[in-house]
């Protein structure tokens, strides 16, 4: 009996085991019915090249140049070639790829550059049927401002000829003997490319190149070796797989659809740029920060371009500062105008700024600094799988896809200006001083935050921006949405300054002063204002013409700069003309005013600093100008 009752016990507990195999191995096959495997997973086409049939590859040599038919060999589980004569090239294409005419595909491919970089290879990652239709990367030195660069050139040949971008050089810093990881997405309205030296996967670098619908049906890939001018090269690859992806392919980063507008682009380039009375006065040459502008304000649904945004803007007061850097404040007004308004503000520079911008459909305008002292703006429209780089629209140069690109050439970001939809408040104060002179703005006695500083310098020549500041830096204030309320200025230096103040209201409108003044070292001139949003009209703002008389009466005391006698009839002269001119005796008031032009021109620089002349004329002529208005 006891036997037997363990013998029942066995035959229960297998019964038992063998039901639980049963209900695993039917659990298992029901979740596999219900989450099959993503298309990415399943290779189309997939070779190791460990062990190649050449019999299986078709493999053609460029007619009537190749005098010797140089082999491809499989060796130490790679495909390669080495050829040893100029001008030659051959392609190996597998017989046995055929993809989908219309399907979006990644291809995969490692490759390995021998000994030198110095040396022509090539891969064409799309290719039908012969080498008149081919999309592939070509990899030669090239060299750029004299210096010699490693990377890619584009090529992409419908019907034997090139399309846009063909011809379009990457740079990338590979290196001899080391193998890399290609990944190319073949699909728009961008084909992505993937590279990384194999090993570090982690570390990709992309580059984004436009799809046109220029094309042809897909076919298959082909692996190249060419010898060009060099006259000798040897390449291998290995681990080449294809892969059609989904309909719906995972999203690629956010890319906005900015116009790419040059500023030295027909029919703009060579227009005066604001009054410039540089050596070279072009859109051309200045109009970065302008063409900047008509970017972003086509984007947000404006007509315009950088000619007929430099036109208007020539027509305000307040268009250009007195060095022909742009009025942002201006632009705003502009926006307003055409019934799209903006407002503008300043942000400081941070990668998670930039992809904040582009997220909520605003490209940035982005400041760039470098170390000789200038600047150069760029606008940005797209984010990459790098965090901290991004695609952009250089107006000054079409080989800077990248923030990346142009931080190299141009110098570190500094600003981003951002322009934002709005139904309310345009309201600002901006300040323009001299760079040798310090500007402390104070609300209700309280200094404002350090954010509100910085310096607008030289706009940089895109044709050589480590030697090319022309034109002087301004240390600036830009205060957006101040409250109303009574402010001051207080100006800190050593000598003559100017001191330009723009008052903005809610709408935009302008009211502008221009204070010169002449400080002894250790002293500060205070300006005392108070500020309405709602009517610049209102803004209680100083006399240009008593603060020059201060000065003058400063000056006047301090040796070395003047004869006080001078000095004095220029203070007569010039207060006399004013009192004849508020009587509408403006013809006397003239003559007056041309006669101290005429005596400070005669004393200079024997009776008359020249600094001081150039303070003293720029006065006189504003009130001479201003008697006609």
């Amino acid at each position: 009996m006891q036997i037997k009752s363990i013998l029942n016990m066995q035959d229960r507990f297998i019964h038992i085991f063998t039901s639980f195999r049963v209900f695993v191995i039917v659990f298992l096959l029901f979740l596999s019915s219900i989450t099959p495997a993503s298309a990415n997973e399943q290779p189309f086409f997939e070779d190791n090249l460990d062990a190649v049939d050449l019999n299986e590859w078709t493999i053609t040599y460029r007619e009537n140049f190749c005098y010797y038919k140089w082999p491809w060999l499989n060796q130490n589980g790679k495909l390669g070639i080495i050829i040893n004569q100029k001008s030659c090239w051959s392609f190996a294409v597998p017989n046995s790829l055929s993809i989908p005419e219309n399907a979006n595909y990644k291809f995969e491919v490692n490759i390995t550059f021998p000994d030198t970089i110095n040396q022509d290879r090539s891969v064409a990652f799309k290719y039908n049927s012969n080498e008149l239709n081919r999309y592939a990367l070509h990899f030669i030195p090239r060299e750029i401002d004299g210096v010699v660069v490693y990377g890619f050139g584009y090529e992409k040949i419908v019907a034997g000829k090139g399309v846009s971008p063909t011809g379009e050089y990457y740079q990338y810093p590979f290196e001899k003997d080391k193998e890399y990881h290609f990944e190319f997405y073949v699909q728009r309205p961008n084909i992505r490319i993937l590279v990384n030296e194999v090993g570090n996967p982690t570390d990709q670098t992309e580059f984004l190149i436009p799809e046109s619908e220029i094309t042809f049906p897909n076919k298959s890939i082909g692996l190249k070796g060419a010898s060009g001018g060099i006259g000798y090269s040897e390449v291998w690859f290995d681990n080449i797989k294809v892969t059609l992806l989904d309909e719906n392919p995972p999203e690629e980063p956010k890319q906005l659809d900015v116009i790419d507008y040059k500023q030295y682009q027909n029919p703009w380039g060579n227009d005066l740029y604001d009054h410039s009375d540089s050596t070279n006065p072009t859109i051309s040459r200045w109009g970065c920060a302008l063409t900047s502008a008509a970017m972003v304000l086509d984007y947000h649904g404006l007509t315009v371009d950088p000619r007929s945004l430099n036109e208007w803007l020539k027509t305000q007061p307040d268009g250009y500062n007195r060095y022909h850097g742009i009025m942002w404040t201006a632009v705003t007004r502009y926006t307003k105008l055409h019934n799209k308004t903006l407002e503008f503000a300043y942000l400081d520079y941070a990668d998670s700024t930039f992809k904040s911008e582009i997220e909520s459909d605003r490209p940035p305008i982005i400041k760039l600094s470098n170390k000789y002292g200038g600047n150069h703006f760029i606008v940005g429209k797209g984010l990459t799988n790098q965090t901290s780089d991004f695609t952009i629209n250089d107006p000054g140069s079409s080989d800077h896809p990248y923030l990346s690109d142009a931080n190299n050439y141009w110098g570190s970001s500094l600003k981003i200006g951002r322009f934002k939809p709005t139904n309310s408040d345009l309201s600002y104060i901006v300040a323009m001083l001299n760079e040798d002179f310090d500007m402390t703005f104070r609300k209700d006695g309280n200094p404002v935050d350090e954010f509100f500083y910085q310096e607008e310098e030289a706009y940089l020549d895109p044709d050589d921006p480590d030697n090319s500041t022309e034109g002087e830096t301004l240390n600036a204030l830009w205060y957006p949405k101040p409250e109303n309320g009574n402010y001051s200025f207080e100006v800190s230096g050593d000598g003559f300054y100017q001191l330009d103040i723009y008052y903005y209201d809610r709408n935009g409108n302008v009211k502008m002063e221009t204070i010169y003044g002449y400080l002894p070292h250790g002293e500060t001139d205070t300006y005392y204002l108070s500020y309405n949003k709602d009517s610049v009209s209102d803004i209680s703002a100083h006399s240009a013409e008593e603060r020059f008389f201060e000065s003058m009466e400063r000056i006047c005391s301090t040796k070395g700069i003047i004869r006080n006698g001078l000095c004095q009839s220029i203070i007569s002269l010039t207060k006399n003309a004013i009192k004849i001119g508020d009587r509408d005796n403006i013809f006397t008031a003239q003559v007056l005013l041309d006669l101290v032009i005429d005596r400070v021109n005669f004393n200079t620089p024997k009776n008359i600093n020249e600094q001081l002349a150039t303070y003293i004329l720029s006065v006189v002529k504003t009130i001479r100008q201003n008697l006609f208005t």
